[in-house]
């Protein structure tokens, strides 16, 4: 018991600053710290979510980036600047309600101090705030949230399983005391609710829906890799050095680009309406730095240097390992045309996808720019039967290549992740041709990779490349086999522990009833 009083008394003076023994209470809580306890609770259940939706979201950092550089100009890791903050007030939450269950396991009276109280509307509001920024500025995160529980929800069914068990003994412990002082009904109760929530866990797995849950041992063919702006991690994207090292260095399979057409009708290769972040046009032409990037002549576009920015801004981080030849090279690039692309995939063979955007209205090629683009595939001697399009409702177009034995599909459909499994599998039957953008994370490629997706656009192709097999793959017995013996595991312990409490429960009854007669008679 020595050891317990420190312990008390820290945990009584950190939550309801009463430092001193004689403050302290064993009495009933009071309804207004219970309400906070329970705003606690939910504030730790938001800020959860919050934090482990943000760590699956990782795998779009570089598009999150973007999407902010494009809304505000201005260049910082928000991604990483909301991650930090979101494991703070996570690890916050999580002290104050651990701090809160050792009071009820000392059974001490719940009393939190004015400040903490207030401490936890603050994390309440800040995870319901994140949740609502989140569905506003990038609800994708809940796609990539659907995405992670089909590949993780087996082992967290696991987890929520083996940590209800270890809570078994303190829910125990409350209901036998419950159970000895006449309180049969709250007991009851209270009982049934747990053992509801303890079946619910012991059957999710037949509502657990994963495509790394193979029906065969046989590991799938691994999807085929498309270098997402050439290898954008280590090199600046969109230029013939990152292309270059994305099919000699990841093999891939494919490139992934995005093309404009130019004031005087010549496609090239830029992602951004406007060139400040990926050129130099704030030096070379400081009076037009704000202009559209279709709004430049080939020959002006020709003069910027794609490729220092990367070297100065380092956006992934990875400038640090560059040899110096690398780094010569970088600050050499320019903005290729699409033509100086299609001779590097002629050159290698290669296939090669790429958005193709329309100019702005009343550009000289507005009405005609996808001809512009149908005249350099034809000029670079690429057959029709190869060539495949689709425009998308807003009226770009996606432009795919396909080269040897992946040519002669029916059509190509190029979808962001979250796409049916089923239905790349119904595709694949049909003939059709199925990508996948943007895979950047070791998990995501293990989830496309069991599902049989034929090929992944991916930031990180390095990355990608390094992956050997799936992070893991179970047939449906081997899946069974671990549920059940964890399930059944499980079970006996609640049911001992259930047996074991009881029984301490009614000696303790007994006990104070003893001494209680006792006390009476003398």
């Amino acid at each position: 018991m020595g050891c317990c009083n420190p312990c008390k008394s820290i945990t009584v003076g950190l939550l309801g600053c009463r430092w001193k023994a004689s403050s302290r209470s064993t009495g009933k809580t009071k309804l207004i710290d219970w309400c906070f306890f329970a705003l606690l609770v939910v504030a730790f259940i938001l800020n959860l979510i919050v934090m482990y939706s943000w760590i699956i979201t990782k795998n779009d950092e570089a598009r999150f980036n973007w999407g902010y550089w494009d809304k505000t100009g201005r260049e910082e890791d928000m991604y990483s600047i909301i991650l930090v903050l979101s494991i703070i007030f996570f690890v916050l939450t999580s002290i104050a309600l651990t701090l809160a269950v050792i009071h009820f396991i000392f059974k001490q009276q719940l009393y939190i101090h004015w400040a903490n109280k207030v401490l936890i509307f603050i994390l309440f509001l800040y995870g319901l705030l994140l949740m609502g920024l989140i569905e506003f500025f990038y609800s994708e995160t809940w796609t990539l949230l659907g995405l992670s529980m089909k590949f993780l929800a087996p082992f967290f069914q696991i987890c929520a399983v083996i940590v209800i068990t270890f809570l078994t003994w303190l829910m125990a412990g409350c209901f036998a005391l419950l159970w000895y002082k006449d309180r049969t009904v709250s007991c009851i109760i209270a009982t049934t609710l747990y053992f509801g929530l303890l079946m619910l866990l012991y059957l999710s797995p037949l509502a657990i829906s994963s495509p790394c849950v193979l029906d065969h041992d046989a590991t799938p063919r691994k999807p085929l890799l498309l270098g997402h702006r050439g290898a954008e991690r280590v090199a600046p994207e969109n230029t013939i050095a990152s292309f270059v090292i994305a099919i000699e260095e990841c093999q891939v399979f494919a490139i992934e680009s995005d093309c404009k057409i130019s004031y005087d009708g010549v496609p090239f290769m830029v992602h951004d309406d406007i060139l400040t972040r990926v050129t130099n046009v704030a030096g070379v032409f400081p009076q037009q730095e704000g202009k559209k990037s279709s709004s430049f002549m080939i020959s002006e576009l020709k003069q910027l240097d794609a490729g220092s920015w990367f070297l100065e801004d380092d956006p992934f981080g990875t400038t640090s390992s560059l040899s110096a030849e690398r780094v010569r090279s970088y600050r050499n690039q320019t903005i290729p045309t699409l033509a100086e692309v299609l001779e590097l995939t002629n050159k290698y063979n290669l296939s090669f996808m790429f958005d193709a955007r329309p100019p702005p209205e009343g550009h000289p090629y507005d009405q005609t720019w996808f001809q512009s683009i149908r005249d350099a595939v034809e000029d670079a001697g690429i057959s029709a039967d190869d060539f495949y399009y689709e425009f998308k409702p807003e009226g770009d177009a996606v432009v795919t290549i396909l080269r040897n034995d992946h040519r002669a599909h029916e059509e190509v459909e190029n979808y962001y992740v979250g796409y049916d499994f089923k239905k790349i599998k119904s595709n694949t039957d049909a003939n059709i041709w199925t990508n996948t953008w943007s895979v950047n994370l070791d998990w995501m490629l293990s989830l496309y990779w069991c599902a049989s997706a034929p090929s992944i656009t991916t930031n990180d192709c390095h990355g990608a490349k390094r992956l050997k097999k799936p992070l893991w793959m179970l047939t449906p017995n081997q899946y069974l086999t671990i549920w059940l013996i964890f399930d059944c595991v499980s079970a006996f312990w609640v049911i001992i522990i259930f047996i074991v409490q009881f029984r301490r429960g009614r000696n303790k009854i007994s006990g104070a009833q003893k001494r209680e007669a006792e006390m009476t008679t003398m």
